[in-house]
């Protein structure tokens, strides 16, 4: 391992770490080895709360990517959704809250009559969930190893 990594585990007491398993001391390999299933055990729990939120978006009837965001106010956020399933774009307002471009949303809202660009726009009453691009390729990852391993 040649970057540093940070380890809140009780084996090593959250310090960090720069040096490779290899060049570790004999006696401090059986830490090392305690260490690596700590963080291989919080790996799978967190894809595994990744699995389950992307399930959740899937299931979702309002779901989908942040296109494009098209203007960001005081008030709130003006953007474009690829919605999940249908792959149509349609505008989307959500007071109060920023949202990126590439993020993954679950909406909850209604659509209403844009008076500014006299457009259909789907106002979000609530942001459900959201997620980065990262997040939801580990989480499909995640989903391909089960579904190899349960065929």
């Amino acid at each position: 391992l040649s970057k540093r990594y940070w380890a809140n585990c009780p084996v090593r007491q959250g310090c960090l770490l720069y040096m490779r398993p290899d060049s570790f001391p004999a006696q401090s390999r059986v830490q090392w080895s305690d260490m690596w299933n700590y963080l291989l055990r919080r790996r799978k729990q967190k894809d595994q709360a990744q699995y389950q939120r992307l399930q959740h978006y899937r299931a979702s009837r309002h779901a989908g990517r942040v296109m494009q965001v098209r203007k960001t106010y005081s008030s709130g956020t003006k953007a474009y959704v690829k919605w999940r399933g249908t792959d149509s774009v349609s505008a989307i307002w959500i007071s109060g809250i920023s949202v990126e471009s590439g993020e993954y949303v679950v909406l909850e809202g209604e659509y209403g009559y844009g008076q500014h660009h006299d457009e259909e726009v789907f106002y979000v009453t609530n942001l459900v969930d959201r997620f980065d691009d990262a997040c939801y390729r580990r989480a499909h990852r995640h989903e391909q190893r089960i579904a190899k391993a349960h065929p």
